[in-house]
């Protein structure tokens, strides 16, 4: 029978052929195609890995290697450190020739221009650093240009040097001060808008000027000093440019050169010379008084300028020479001095001095122009028979906190009925605006019947108390504004003391000392002590400040000069100003204002 395998019938078998069939996946790997395990290993993904691993501090150091190269080339280190860093730099300019000091150049560097001074020299500061272009130009010098290199490293500052070729005539100048003798520093002399040289310390300066020139005409200037205009001689004849200049300024004093006491104003040289206020011809001898303000800005003037009226008094003002009247009327007015710019003064009114309200201490504002009653004396009753009443008792003194003053209580000798008792007289202090009024001392008007005053010291004052009953007068003293018994012996009153004229500026006096007919000049500080003496048996006494350089003296109370304030130097003399006319009255222990001795 036949095998017949029928239709659609599976043929499938589970039995494993005896041969067996390769895989396509079984092909062996060439050794030239790498695996996705071998990509893994490369260095450079293992360095990339390995930096973003530790990126906090691998991109700074990367960073820091950038800068690194970048400040070590010039063309891109200098503008990196200039965002934050820049020098100072200091150029020093002298003259080929004589090394001398090349003043008023102009020297431009990184866009800024400046001019060198007195001594050559012209800092700048945060210059940029790197190379940096200069250039010098003067009139009369070759202009210079050169480069530098401001260098980045040090703090401290850098110094340049550059040598000017000059083109014309070199002119050495001296400039002292007319009063002094004294080279003057920072004057500058110009023979032209352009070209200019400053004196140094010694008051030297070299300029030059147009080769073709035997003479040229110069200006010397300097701040608290007159103009001076000058010849040059240039060449051999150069030793010949040592000049003078006068302080500026202008003193105040009363002249009778005309017949009349006239008010006359000049420099400091006596040149310049103005009648400020024209005498009338009326005017006292006696009670005549001019007194300037330590500043010389305002003076006070008392003067009879009407046959029909009492002296007056007047305020000069020494800006534009205006005079206005302070006070006048029926009554006597006495000058006390200047506290500032505060005329202090007392006016006695013709009415009696039993009436209340007779004498009054004043304070005039030359400022403001406005015055106020510091004091005035009271007084009760109805005639003189059974009043009492104040009396101003001895001299107001001026002293650096206010004005010292006494007042004492009294009676006519015939009014026999009236009784002190129960008043005080007293010393007191006040300031010149009227406020902090103070009573420094009280004393019983039955024992005491008067009060005296005498100025010792800038700041010091002796009192003294006279009794009724005859009893031996007591004295006291004022000193560090506290008043104290003064130390036993004579009578303090009866010596004489000097005059201690007050600085400007409130830190120094200055006074003169009569030894052997001759007087001793000194300067000190405010109490006069630490004392300088700047003349000895000299024919001068003390009359004043002016500035606090320079100090006024009188000479037979007629001339007036001036000098420095460090006294006679090198044989140089006081320097004549003007002779004056010096009224009979003093102002003996006044130092708060000048002319008043």
């Amino acid at each position: 029978m036949k095998n017949e395998t029928p239709q659609n019938q599976d043929t499938t078998s589970n039995e494993v052929p005896s041969t067996p069939v390769e895989s396509a996946d079984t092909t062996p790997m060439t050794e030239t195609e790498p695996t996705v395990g071998a990509a893994k290993q490369n260095p450079f993904s293992r360095f990339g890995r390995w930096y973003w691993r530790h990126k906090k501090w691998t991109i700074l150091l990367t960073i820091l290697l950038l800068l690194a190269v970048a400040l070590a080339v010039p063309f891109t280190r200098y503008p990196m450190i200039n965002w934050f860093w820049k020098q100072d730099v200091k150029f020093t300019l002298k003259d080929s020739r004589n090394n001398s000091p090349v003043s008023e150049a102009s020297l431009t560097i990184a866009g800024h221009t400046v001019k060198t001074d007195k001594n050559g020299v012209a800092a700048l500061n945060d210059v940029p650093v790197g190379p940096q272009k200069i250039e010098v130009s003067k009139k009369y010098y070759k202009s210079y240009t050169s480069e530098v290199t401001v260098s980045e490293f040090g703090n401290n500052q850098q110094n340049v040097n550059v040598s000017l070729e000059a083109t014309g005539r070199m002119v050495n100048v001296v400039v002292q001060n007319t009063i002094t003798g004294k080279g003057v520093e920072d004057a500058t002399i110009a023979t032209s808008a352009d070209n200019h040289a400053i004196t140094d310390t010694d008051g030297s300066a070299t300029i030059v000027v147009a080769a073709d020139k035997g003479e040229v005409t110069a200006t010397i200037t300097t701040p608290g000093y007159n103009k001076q205009t000058v010849k040059l001689a240039v060449g051999d004849d150069s030793k010949k440019n040592t000049f003078t200049i006068l302080p500026s300024g202008n003193v105040y004093f009363l002249s009778k050169q005309s017949g009349k006491i006239d008010v006359v104003k000049t420099n400091l040289d006596g040149s310049n010379r103005k009648v400020v206020y024209a005498g009338t011809g009326r005017e006292d001898n006696y009670t005549t008084t001019l007194l300037a303000s330590r500043d010389w800005k305002y003076m006070a003037l008392k003067s009879k300028r009407d046959a029909a009226k009492n002296p007056s008094l007047y305020l000069i003002n020494a800006a534009d020479d205006t005079v206005v009247p302070v006070d006048e009327g029926n009554a006597e007015f006495t000058p006390v001095g200047w506290s500032g710019h505060r005329f202090i003064y007392r006016v006695d009114r013709s009415t009696p001095e039993w009436q209340p309200k007779h004498s009054a201490l004043k304070s005039y504002d030359a400022e403001t122009k406005q015055m106020v009653t510091l004091d005035e004396t009271a007084a009760e009753g109805n005639t003189q028979f059974d009043s009492r009443y104040e009396v101003f008792a001895g001299n107001p003194y001026i002293l650096d906190g206010g004005i010292v003053y006494s007042k004492a209580w009294t009676k006519y000798y015939g009014a026999y009925s009236v009784n002190l008792s129960g008043k005080q007289s007293a010393i007191f202090s006040i300031k010149p605006d009227g406020t902090g009024k103070q009573t420094l001392k009280t004393v019983d008007p039955v024992q005491v019947e008067s009060i005296s005053a005498t100025s010792y010291g800038p700041q010091e004052i002796y009192f003294g108390l006279f009794y009724r009953n005859g009893a031996p007068a007591t004295y006291l003293e004022l000193e560090d504004g506290v008043i104290k018994d003064a130390p036993k012996g004579s009578n303090p009153l009866e010596r004489g003391y000097p005059t201690y004229l007050v600085s400007p500026n409130g830190k120094a006096t200055f006074w003169a000392d009569a030894r052997d007919g001759k007087n001793a000049l000194f300067t000190g500080d405010i109490n006069g002590k630490n004392e300088k003496q700047i003349a000895a048996s000299s024919d001068y006494t003390a009359y004043g400040w002016f500035t606090d350089n320079y100090v006024l003296v009188s000479k037979n109370q007629s001339e007036l000069f001036i000098m420095s304030k460090d006294g006679l130097q090198n044989g140089k003399q006081p320097l004549k100003i003007s002779d004056y006319h010096k009224p009979s009255l003093s102002f003996p222990g006044y130092g708060y204002g000048y002319g008043g001795i």
